[in-house]
């Protein structure tokens, strides 16, 4: 699999290097640094695309290198078949199968590569995933095989005719198959804002060209400005921050228990609102226990064939589900009927029957629902009273039957029926369930037991784990028979689903996702299809393959008790989010005020791109590194605003502040100073500076970041170091001059320092009393005023 690792990074190394190559960032920076080489300052220009290259190089590295981690992650959940090749046996992974491997397909297997049916053991399959359509289909010897298809009932041997790569579902999705960085919410919120900023910086740099040629400016005074306005303003390394922190939760995540299959699922996994829930597996063991049999005839000879028709199902069953596996554990193989015609069992018929030699009757063996309307009155009424009775503990009831005349596979046509017996399983609650039902309803989520179980066993299930629901369950016969409208105004109600159908577990999560962001946890095939039309599928490690494959995330120890700690660090990784992502706003809507200030002041702009570089090490770098050693917390809901919302306030009122105090500082230093521009610019950008850098303590506390002391401490002591850095720089003449630095005199210090530390109050100050969140309100008061009166 390592060479899967390397041939997977090589065949999308060029959407990689493309994408950073040519990004909107490098366009800008990029062209802005070759046409102030063109007009003669190299030192600038160079020093541009000297950044910008190292920008290039790091974010290729780093996307590299979380394509590289989340694939080999993905080989721990990758399934393995059992092949046949030159008569030998081996068991491969998918991308290893060749043309003419004859691969064994079992219960719940994805078919791995197209191939032709050499052997059928009552194969059914559903290819919902390739065609739409949510039938399934029985498959015969010479029937052809599709990969993307999951096995729902029975088994099947295959040749293939074709490798992986070269399947009919690859070729049909080899354009959405290249690799692509798919963007999560919060990145996708960050593009926009770049963009947004990109062009306004084109506007920006057309009013400087038109003053510069107003004022017979040299052109490379213009070009500069705008270069150090760009450097400003585009917040380059937002997106790649994003990316680094994904990957850093993939890691985290995958010391937890669970893989993540898109590193930026995590994110998702923290905005989830409804939960739907499959029962067995989930809340419930996914072994569950054989209780006993409880027999309509108490005559031995009709327990005995009872027995002896479980026996002869059970060993003829050529999928081994955790079901199947209890009743052989309880019933060996010793005498059995020579089974002649025979119908496996599968989720969407919800029985499996047969017929057997020295009988003309029918068997059948599954859910009661089924069957019991064909009963006579009498045993009708002890079948329902003896299901009622266990189900109402919470265990599962398959009820054995045989009739006179009818289709195998039409229950409606059955005539004679009469009741063998009840299986009785077990299903525990699994210990964990109770706990996290009560961490995910404290956080607010709605929870939706969707099973193809009975009402009351889902009811005693759903009551158990403390599942809170309006007490009123739902069968599949009524979910098919509502519009989408009727069942979204039943899902708001919480009920429960039982006796539901893959198709219906997944039109299900269709409907839930109209209401919120939908996760689906599941581990069967029959949960493959909802798991992967959820905005987050989950499935456990010890499921089906095929609901493994299609999952965003699978629970590797099979625990639903790790979910929580998912949340934990999405919670984690988007508030980290949200305070980077403070910070970059704030330097961006900066340079926006200190832009539109200097034009109406009608002085230029008094940074440079060099000035600008030095500064992102400090401001953008140094709590980026931190933040991402040292993540920090806060309590989230579902409700919270949105990450625009919650992370622009702030910045604008922030940025404000610093350009007005910086704006002030200018004018009444070249009032009061009467020194030369060179001086007043480097006073006006220790201003900058200390503000900007005072911002970063101010961040946890404006987003309602849980107090860490520790932290705290850590960034004032950093603060210290930057100062003594900083001091250090300008008191270097070579690293001040690459900088573009000038020494202050002690007079100059002080007085930058005096309004630096004026306006660091004045930022303590709006912070403390939410100012950015007050004048939010306030807005939001007066737009539909404005509306109601042009209304009106």
């Amino acid at each position: 699999m390592k060479k899967s690792v390397f041939n997977s990074v090589i065949k999308d190394l060029g959407p990689i290097l493309w994408r950073n190559i040519f990004s909107l960032v490098v366009v800008i920076i990029g062209g802005l640094s070759l046409i102030l080489i063109a007009l003669g300052d190299l030192r600038d220009g160079i020093f541009l695309a000297v950044v910008i290259l190292i920008n290039i190089i790091i974010g290729i590295i780093q996307e590299i290198r979380s394509k590289i981690t989340l694939e080999k992650l993905q080989i721990t959940t990758a399934s393995k078949y059992s092949i046949l090749r030159d008569h030998k046996k081996h068991i491969v992974y998918s991308e290893e199968i060749k043309s003419k491997d004859i691969v064994e397909l079992r219960l719940g297997d994805q078919v791995p590569v197209d191939g032709i049916i050499t052997d059928s053991q009552m194969c059914e399959c559903n290819e919902a995933l390739l065609s739409g359509e949510s039938n399934n289909i029985s498959k015969r010897v010479g029937d052809t095989l599709l990969a993307g298809s999951i096995i729902v009932a029975g088994s099947a041997k295959l040749v293939a005719r074709k490798p992986k790569s070269e399947s009919y579902i690859a070729v049909m999705t080899q354009n959405l198959k290249r690799y692509q960085r798919n963007l999560s919410p919060i990145q996708k919120s960050m593009l926009k804002f770049i963009q947004i900023m990109a062009m306004a910086l084109v506007v920006i740099a057309l009013v400087i060209l038109a003053k510069s040629y107003i004022q017979s400016e040299p052109l490379v005074i213009a070009i500069k400005q705008i270069a150090a306005i760009a450097a400003t303003i585009i917040a380059e390394g937002l997106i790649l921050t994003s990316t680094i922190f994904f990957t850093y939760g993939a890691i985290r995540m995958s010391r937890k228990k669970v893989l993540l299959q898109q590193i930026n699922a995590i994110e998702n996994l923290g905005r989830v609102s409804i939960v739907c829930l499959d029962k067995t597996g989930t809340l419930t063991q996914n072994q569950p226990i054989f209780d006993k049999i409880e027999y309509y005839s108490s005559d031995p000879v009709e327990i005995s064939n009872t027995k002896k028709l479980i026996t002869s199902y059970i060993y003829k069953e050529s999928a081994i589900t955790a079901v199947i596996q209890a009743l052989r554990n309880e019933f060996k193989r010793s005498s059995t009927f020579k089974i002649i015609n025979f119908v496996p069992f599968s989720s969407e018929r919800k029985y499996a029957a047969f017929e057997h030699v020295g009988s003309d009757k029918k068997v059948f063996v599954g859910a009661s629902e089924y069957f019991t309307p064909n009963l006579d009155e009498h045993q009708k009424k002890w079948a329902e009273d003896k299901i009622k009775l266990y189900s109402k503990q919470a265990k599962r009831v398959l009820m054995i039957a045989t009739a006179i005349s009818g289709e195998l596979d039409d229950p409606k046509s059955l005539k004679g029926l009469e009741i063998n017996g009840l299986i009785i399983m077990d299903n525990p609650l699994k210990e964990s369930s109770k706990e996290v039902v009560r961490f995910l309803q404290k956080r607010g989520l709605q929870l939706l037991v969707i099973s193809g179980d009975n009402s009351k066993t889902v009811r005693a299930i759903a009551d158990r784990a403390n599942i809170a629901h309006d007490n009123r369950v739902i069968s599949g016969s009524q979910v098919e028979a509502m519009t989408k409208t009727e069942l979204i105004q039943a899902i708001k109600k919480q009920p429960l689903f039982a006796r539901i159908l893959p198709s219906q577990k997944e039109r299900i999560v269709k409907a839930a996702q109209t209401m919120g962001l939908t996760a689906m946890v599941g581990d069967g095939a029959n949960d493959a299809l909802a798991i992967k039309t959820a905005d987050v599928g989950v499935a456990m490690f010890s499921g089906s393959s095929a609901s493994r494959q299609t999952a965003d995330i699978v629970l590797l120890d099979n625990s639903f008790a790790t979910i929580p700690k998912g949340i934990g660090l999405s919670d984690s990784i988007i508030t980290t989010l949200e305070m980077v992502a403070s910070l970059f706003f704030s330097r961006v809507w900066t340079g926006v005020f200190l832009i539109f200030g200097t034009l109406l002041m009608d002085i230029n702009y008094p940074f440079t791109p060099r000035n600008i570089t030095l500064l992102n090490l400090f401001i953008i770098g140094f709590p980026v590194v931190l933040w991402g050693a040292w993540p920090r917390n806060r309590i989230r809901s579902i409700h919270d605003k949105s990450f625009l919302a919650r992370t622009l306030p702030f910045s604008i009122v922030n940025a404000l502040i610093i350009a007005t105090t910086t704006l002030v500082t200018y004018y009444l230093g070249s009032i009061v100073l009467h020194t030369d521009l060179a001086q007043l610019s480097m006073i006006v950008y220790s201003v900058f500076v200390i503000m900007s850098i005072f911002t970063i303590s101010l961040i946890p506390e404006s987003i309602g970041v849980m107090k860490d002391r520790l932290q705290t401490a850590a960034i004032w002591f950093s603060f210290g170091v930057i100062a003594l850095i900083l001091m250090f720089f300008n008191s270097n003449i070579g690293i001040a001059q690459f900088f573009g630095l000038s020494p202050l005199s002690i007079r100059y210090i002080v007085f930058a320092a005096s309004f630096a530390m004026l306006g660091a109050i004045l930022q303590k100050i709006a912070v403390r009393i939410e100012l950015s969140d007050k004048l939010m309100y306030k807005l939001k008061i007066l737009l539909p005023k404005r509306n109601n009166t042009r209304t009106n």
